[in-house]
């Protein structure tokens, strides 16, 4: 027999497996997991769903776009759920910044990319490259508190009635 999970819990799951291996000597476990307490996660799914893009290796944005290769397979989409981003520098005229990103793909699964940007005038370049579904073996630290802020916006989206509530399967 098939065990088919709904995305809202296979979410769930995941953030709490997050949460959780954030516990260190400054936060605890049980308050990590605190912070989700007020998530309500069938409301997540259809703003997730409903913002769901494409993430490509490379793209160049302004009055010419082009767009590289896929990062994930031909049918997957994401959504990015956090980015931890630091300080720009500007160069010629040229303003360069590297983050480190946590997204969610349509399957909920979470994983890690960094991303380099740069801007010159009206155009913008971003080249991402995949880094891991263990956000631990990555450059990528989590503001736990930021993360959740961010959950319970996607809530208060969905609830809003500002986007359209999508027919989400069990996968």
């Amino acid at each position: 027999m098939i065990e088919r999970t709904h995305p809202s819990m296979k979410l769930m799951e995941a953030m709490e497996g997050l949460f959780a291996s954030g516990a260190d000597e400054h936060n605890n476990e049980g308050e990590l997991l605190e912070l989700l307490n007020g998530v309500q996660w069938p409301l997540i799914i259809h703003a997730i769903t409903h913002n769901l893009t494409v993430l490509y290796t490379y793209t160049v944005d302004g009055p010419m776009a082009y767009r590289g290769n896929k990062l994930l397979c031909d049918c997957d989409k994401a959504f990015r759920l956090y980015q931890q981003t630091q300080p720009a520098q500007t160069v010629d005229g040229v303003t360069y910044q590297r983050s480190m990103e946590l997204w969610v793909s349509e399957e909920m699964e979470l994983f890690v990319t960094s991303c380099f940007r740069s801007r010159s005038g009206e155009t913008v370049t971003e080249y991402r490259d995949w880094k891991s579904e263990d956000w631990l073996s990555t450059e990528l630290e989590i503001d736990f508190s930021t993360l959740a802020a961010n959950l319970n916006a996607l809530c208060e989206l969905a609830a809003s009635g500002k986007i359209p509530f999508y027919e989400v399967s069990c996968v």
